[in-house]
């Protein structure tokens, strides 16, 4: 994936499995994320901080 910078994703099931897998490389890739779980706990269990990309 090459040209996501500044590219806006939103992700279902982004909690765990492949959901989190995606959301993982688009963060690495710089792209916007918005991650999306119907069970909220598993997002909050992986914290805020994880989602959120390092200033470079």
């Amino acid at each position: 994936m090459r040209g996501l910078e500044g590219r806006t994703a939103i992700v279902t099931g982004a909690g765990q499995g492949v959901g989190r897998g995606i959301t993982e490389r688009l963060l690495a890739e710089r792209a916007n994320v918005l991650p999306v779980d119907k069970n909220p706990d598993t997002l909050e269990t992986r914290g805020r901080s994880h989602w959120e990309r390092q200033p470079s």
